[in-house]
């Protein structure tokens, strides 16, 4: 894994497991739930980043540990959808298009998929 060690080990929560209270353990599971959730948050973005530069879905796959390209697609061509439709429905908003014109802009996307 070029530069992070994998951990196959579980000597850090099996030490914290020993002295932890209810509280804490609840805590550190919050804790990690938010960690986790940020970090997939922030790995979509950076797919879809990586999308709107050219970089291609095999590459992406490859990069996301080896994954075939239709496996990233599958996983998150539909968090780029939806940001992309998020983003257009604020720019309708912020002009105030009507529905029929939010939809001509929408058909402008650009294929890129």
């Amino acid at each position: 894994m070029s530069g992070m060690e994998k951990r196959s080990d579980t000597g850090d929560v099996t030490r914290f497991s020993g002295s932890a209270t209810n509280e804490q353990v609840v805590e550190a599971l919050r804790t990690q739930y938010e960690a986790t959730n940020l970090a997939k948050w922030t790995l979509g973005q950076i797919v879809a980043l990586a999308r709107r530069r050219g970089i291609s879905w095999a590459e992406i796959g490859e990069a996301l540990g080896g994954i075939t390209k239709q496996a990233a697609q599958r996983k998150y061509a539909p968090v780029i959808a939806a940001e992309r439709e998020t983003e257009e429905r604020k720019v309708a908003d912020l002009l105030r298009l009507s529905e029929d014109h939010a939809e001509i802009l929408r058909s402008w996307e650009s294929p890129t998929a």
